[in-house]
């Protein structure tokens, strides 16, 4: 079984594929350190915006990086650190995609 996890947290969106449990396929992480560094933190409204601007490039970047096609997703998990609203609302239209396929 493949499981594409997607994970938040303020500053980083991480996506990793495992297989049975046990061996991880990919796992991509795009992070904003450096873009809320300049405001000496993380800026909530600007952490959102780049969650939203990333995510699909970072689900695909991990797909390919596994060797896979969405058609090979078994299944999802998502953990959402920041409860970013819509954040959340991004991340369930991608998961929406596997259902699709």
């Amino acid at each position: 079984m493949k499981i594409l996890a997607i994970e938040s947290s303020c500053d980083e969106t991480a996506v990793a594929i495992v297989e049975d449990g046990k061996k991880v396929l990919s796992n991509v992480v795009f992070t904003q350190i450096d873009i809320h560094t300049k405001y000496g933190g993380v800026v909530p409204e600007i952490a959102s915006r780049h969650h939203i601007e990333k995510i699909t490039y970072v689900i695909e970047e991990a797909i390919q990086e596994a060797g896979l096609s969405f058609n090979d997703i078994d299944d999802n998990v998502i953990y959402d650190f920041e409860k970013i609203e819509d954040f959340a609302k991004i991340l369930n239209e991608e998961v929406q995609k596997f259902d699709r396929n």
